[in-house]
């Protein structure tokens, strides 16, 4: 938006139902995050044009058209998005181009927070190179995070390869591990057994938030 929220015209449970939806706040019990085959930057599969039609396809709730309409009458004039029917919904949204997406994007994981990223790729592709039929690499790195595993051979559901699981329980480990001290995780639960049984981590720059518990 052009304008601060509480300069628009608007009913104030409209305003309240914006301020919930556009302006989230911290949730500070989080302290740790995992993404798994996330489109960080968007889908290359929302860009085409099947997936637009099929979008098309798709209605709003009366409600979410009706907030629509109260936005547009008398603050067409604060608005940056496009508002066209072809513009709005979750397919345009994810597509890399979309103003949402490249917006959403732009925000960076709070500095507190400890981030790790589980990349699936369907192939032995160079990694500027390879998706998981859904997302690319590109798409899903984000730098800062603690550790990024790339899952080779993985579809974007990759939440059921045994690769991945044993690197989500790795993590969850080592925080438990960090919260107490006399706790010693029992197994191979390492990062060399994540490799072994054919996981690869990227290089981390030192711009990776410290672990701390």
């Amino acid at each position: 938006m052009k304008r601060p929220l509480s300069s628009l015209d608007l009913p104030e449970r409209t305003r309240r139902f914006l301020e919930q939806a556009l302006m989230p706040t911290a949730m500070p019990e989080i302290r740790q995050d995992i993404f798994i085959s996330t489109p960080q930057h968007g889908s290359y599969l929302a860009g085409l044009s099947i997936a637009h039609f099929i979008g098309g396809l798709v209605t709003f709730p009366v409600s979410v058209k009706d907030m629509t309409q109260q936005i547009m009458a008398g603050n067409a004039d604060a608005m940056k998005l496009d508002m066209s029917p072809g513009r709005l919904g979750s397919v345009y949204a994810m597509s890399p181009n979309s103003s949402f997406m490249r917006t959403l994007a732009s925000i960076p994981v709070v500095p507190d927070v400890i981030t790790h990223s589980i990349i699936p790729v369907q192939d032995d592709s160079p990694l500027s190179e390879a998706d998981d039929g859904v997302v690319t690499y590109e798409s899903a790195h984000i730098a800062g995070v603690r550790s990024e595993l790339v899952v080779r051979h993985s579809s974007h559901s990759t939440q059921a390869n045994p690769v991945t699981i044993a690197e989500v329980r790795r993590i969850l480990l080592e925080q438990l591990a960090d919260f107490h001290a006399d706790f010693h995780p029992g197994g191979d639960v390492d990062r060399h057994n994540i490799v072994r049984i054919g996981g690869s981590y990227t290089p981390i720059s030192d711009t990776a938030p410290a672990h701390t518990p």
